[in-house]
């Protein structure tokens, strides 16, 4: 009777656990397989159900559709049983699942590129045997990237090597771009002037600086880059031999104190062998700081010719003999229009005045410039022209011969 009772609970069950699995609970149904108790439970005839009865009744009761786990492959269905479809696997079916990547339809896998046209970076434009972009290798991996298309150590650039570049242009090797200049050495004798924002404005210049400039006609730098004439002295003081300008122009020098302790030859601006204050009245000079005190250099001219560059005194309290004419001039070094005391130069000129009283002959006179050839007691002699007593010295008339003596 035990026995009985325990298979009846087997059954139930079985029964039972069929159900849940397929989602709902019923009462069992043994169908053909029901149990007739009418039979008396006291018989003891062997009516029981042995093992092999209790396994075929579990097993009819058991469900059919069974699923058997297997590796997780991208195809959209449960391959391991645990409810959820292509966990894990960043499976793609369109590009739309791949986000700036492609599908791979083969892989179901997004990647980087199919060829080197996906790939545009000029630092990984190949790509390589894992789908991804790497780095060129050689210039063939950088055909497809415009204006790129040489490769140098990894990289496409415009260009890899000077010869890859037109126009005598250079290759800049760190940012592989054909340049007119990367230094001074590409400009032959010019600079080159680099824009550190814009590297493709680099240009050859004929300077950077005044040091560049060395031909004392043209010793400044200016805003264009380009030799000038000078403006100061600033601009010349890179040429040691014509450290002063004068009107453009660098020169030796443009004042007395450029040429230590001797003065300066304002007719050619170069340092003389004179000594300053060393002149005196109506005596040729080179430089205002020549003459004495209260004089100047000053240009002179005969009957409307340039004489010569003559020391006179300026004028204060009127003129002297033999300097009765006062003519208003600038110094040879410059200075001002000033008045000065000379000689009438429509007669005469101040080297006249020094020659004054030099031998002559009259079958052959020498006297020139301003000078008359006169007897004087034994001899003849050199005197200054005149028509007034105030142009000869004070020791002197003039003569009715138009001559001072």
């Amino acid at each position: 009777m035990n026995k009985f009772f325990f298979f009846i609970l087997s059954m139930v069950l079985v029964s039972c656990l069929n159900d849940r699995t397929r989602g709902k609970t019923s009462t069992p149904d043994l169908g053909n397989n029901r149990i007739d108790v009418s039979k008396d439970i006291g018989d003891d005839s062997d009516t029981s159900p042995n093992n092999s009865d209790l396994r075929d009744a579990m097993t009819i009761g058991s469900s059919s559709s069974t699923c058997t786990p297997v590796d997780e492959v991208c195809d959209k269905k449960d391959n391991d049983c645990d409810g959820e479809t292509d966990e894990d696997l960043g499976c793609c079916f369109n590009d739309d699942d791949c986000v700036g990547s492609t599908c791979d339809l083969d892989s179901n896998q997004c990647i980087d590129c199919q060829s080197n046209e996906a790939c545009q970076a000029i630092n990984a434009s190949k790509c390589g045997a894992e789908k991804t972009c790497i780095a060129c290798e050689n210039n063939q991996d950088c055909t497809h990237i415009e204006g790129k298309t040489f490769c140098s150590e990894g990289v496409c650039g415009a260009c890899a090597a000077d010869e890859d570049c037109a126009n005598n242009e250079v290759c800049d090797a760190n940012l592989l771009l054909c340049l007119a200049c990367t230094k001074d050495a590409d400009c032959g004798s010019e600079k080159c002037l680099i824009d550190n924002t814009t590297p493709t404005n680099n240009t050859c210049v004929a300077c950077l600086d005044n040091q560049d400039c060395t031909d004392p006609a043209m010793a400044q730098c200016t805003s264009d880059n380009q030799c000038g004439l000078c403006g100061n002295n600033g601009d010349c003081s890179h040429l040691v031999d014509t450290p002063a300008c004068f009107e453009g122009l660098c020169v030796a020098c443009n004042a007395d104190s450029d040429c230590n302790g001797k003065v300066c030859d304002f007719r050619i601006h170069e340092c003389s062998t004179f000594d300053p204050g060393t002149k005196s009245i109506c005596e040729p000079c080179v430089s205002d700081g020549e003459c004495q005190t209260d004089q100047a250099c000053i240009p002179t001219f005969y009957q409307g010719r340039t004489e010569g560059n003559y020391c006179l005194k300026r004028k204060k309290n009127g003129c002297s003999r033999p300097y009765p004419a006062t003519v208003s001039r600038s110094s040879l070094s410059g200075a001002p229009g000033r008045s000065y005391c000379t000689v009438n130069e429509s007669l005469t000129t101040c080297a006249a005045v020094l020659r004054s009283g030099s031998q002559c002959a009259l079958q052959f006179p020498q006297c020139t410039h301003g000078l008359k050839c006169i007897n004087s007691g034994n001899n003849h002699v050199c005197r200054v022209v005149c028509d007034d007593i105030n142009q000869c010295p004070s020791n002197q008339t003039c003569g009715f011969n138009g001559a001072c003596e």
